[in-house]
């Protein structure tokens, strides 16, 4: 379900955190249509949310939570050899 969740981050454009506790790997199939009048590369959340509590019964709850986040302060130009 990791996989699965990181493919909706980057659908949705925001962090989904796996938190069924479902182990293993599983093959799913989810489809939802997004409106003409719908921005490019955007998915409504509520239309996403819908598909998959329908089809999967998997439901995403907004929430705040603690994340890796890597900040680079600085980088340089290696030197020749």
């Amino acid at each position: 379900m990791d996989g699965f969740a990181s493919a909706l981050t980057g659908q949705l454009m925001t962090n989904v955190i796996d938190r069924t506790g479902l182990p293993g790997v599983y093959a799913v199939e989810v489809k939802w249509q997004v409106p003409d009048s719908a921005e490019p590369l955007t998915f409504p959340f509520s239309i996403v949310n819908d598909a998959l509590n329908d089809q999967l019964g998997l439901k995403l709850v907004p929430s705040k939570a603690s994340i890796p986040i890597l900040v680079v302060e600085s980088a340089t130009m290696p030197s020749p050899n």
